[in-house]
């Protein structure tokens, strides 16, 4: 919460948003953070098209490129 905190503060003045804040920050930290495309697919049949490390791959290849990280 410390590291967001000081970079939530530097982005008030800086042209960028912060990448890390403390709302950022709370949700990373949740001890029982679980993603699953399952129940989804149990009830409606949708599949996600993108396997995981792809999607992120290609987020993290974005994010280099517009220069947010």
């Amino acid at each position: 919460y410390t590291v967001a905190a000081v970079v939530q503060g530097i982005s008030f003045f800086i042209p960028k948003p912060a990448v890390l804040n403390i709302e950022k920050a709370r949700d990373l930290l949740q001890k029982h953070w679980v993603c699953s495309s399952q129940k989804i697919k149990d009830h409606i049949g949708f599949v996600t098209p993108t396997p995981i490390n792809v999607g992120l791959k290609q987020t993290y290849e974005w994010y280099k490129k517009n220069g947010w990280l």
